[in-house]
């Protein structure tokens, strides 16, 4: 019997002595393998991935341009992004096909529901009803922006609202010129957006920390080309005395052949456009669009009834006077019928929203 028990004993202190032996082989193998293929670590509160509205600035804080760094550490280029939302809100008057219970609050309200899903620091509206400036002046809708202002034009209202928190303000226009050149008589509201430098102020640096934003909502009619010309003639010029870059953006009532007028500096212009800087994507092209694409399983913004023509053309334009400019992202907005119709739309126009970023740097230098 005590031979037995000896015997048990002994194996059991191999089997322990072996167990042992295995468990430091084991963790002496893991710490090896974890100090060679070291094991990422992510930043605390992040999962790897960001969304969207982490990456964009918002306050005027935030906005204030930020220098980027290369690999090395290197300062490589202080830049700026911005988000913009351009749309002619036709009257926000009801659409032919709208329910017959829709009234023009409810386009309003729509309309500031559209807009403000792409988030903008800019919004430029043109054709803004009269009767709805009261809502914009006390806040009761938009109340997250300031007003820069509000112009008269062929059909009732342009304005321009920024972000609160952006340091602002509406631009004195000048009296001299004639009619077409003078721009308190334009359908134009220009504001001055302003934003810090982390570096040493310099005359030179001070202009280039602003940027001019124009909502504009240009002469209509194809006749009307060289009076459109002549009212981005003054905008541009007035930038070019106060030395800012200007982004222009509304419904210019822009015909295909006015495109050379535009973007040639034989005709004191020079501008670039923000479509084609984003690359001239086909799907984003046009912001009027009343073909019938109903046969393709689409829509048909009838906006004006049976009597409504159909075509496609690009009446509405961003454009600008920095050649320094990134284009990060171009939409159309409103371009989808409302609820489960086919053929109520908010205008007849459709919206664009887009993100830009001005690099000061290559400004400076140019």
């Amino acid at each position: 019997f005590s031979r037995h028990r000896r015997q048990e004993a002994v194996i059991l202190i191999r089997s322990f002595t072996f167990i042992t032996v295995l468990f430091v082989f084991v963790v002496g193998i893991q710490g090896f393998w974890m100090s060679s293929f070291p094991t990422p670590i992510s930043s605390p509160g992040t999962s790897g991935t960001s969304s969207p509205l982490s990456k964009r600035l918002k306050t005027s804080s935030d906005l204030a341009a930020k220098a980027s760094r290369n690999d090395e550490g290197h300062e490589n280029e202080h830049q700026l992004s911005l988000k913009l939302v351009t749309f002619n809100v036709a009257g926000c008057q009801p659409s032919h096909h709208a329910p017959r219970s829709w009234t023009p609050e409810d386009s309003l309200r729509a309309v500031q529901t559209e807009v403000l899903r792409s988030e903008p620091d800019i919004i430029a509206l043109q054709e803004f009803p009269g009767h709805a400036i009261p809502q914009l002046t006390s806040g009761r809708i938009f109340s997250d922006y300031h007003l820069v202002g509000y112009q008269a034009s062929h059909a009732p209202y342009v304005v321009l609202l920024v972000r609160k928190g952006l340091d602002a303000s509406q631009v004195s226009q000048s009296s001299q010129g004639n009619e077409n050149d003078d721009l308190r008589t334009l359908p134009v509201v220009l504001a001055e957006l302003r934003f810090d430098s982390d570096e040493e102020n310099t005359d030179s640096q001070n202009q280039l920390r602003k940027i001019w934003i124009a909502s504009v909502h240009l002469e209509p009619f194809g006749e009307g080309a060289s009076i459109r010309k002549k009212q981005l003639q003054s905008i541009v010029q007035e930038a070019a005395k106060a030395k800012v870059p200007v982004v222009i953006a509304g419904d210019t009532n822009m015909r295909v052949a006015e495109d050379k007028v535009a973007e040639s500096q034989k005709n004191g212009v020079a501008l670039f456009d923000f479509w084609k800087l984003a690359g001239s994507d086909f799907r984003t092209k046009y912001t009027w669009n009343t073909r019938n694409e109903l046969a393709k399983g689409g829509f048909f913004n009838q906006y004006y009834g049976p009597n409504t023509r159909e075509y496609v053309t690009r009446y509405d334009r961003i454009y600008t006077t920095a050649s320094q400019m990134d284009v990060e992202s171009l939409c159309l907005i409103a371009n989808k019928p409302v609820g489960t119709s086919k053929k109520h739309f908010l205008s007849d126009h459709f919206g664009m929203a887009t993100t830009f970023r001005l690099q000061w740097k290559k400004l400076l230098k140019k």
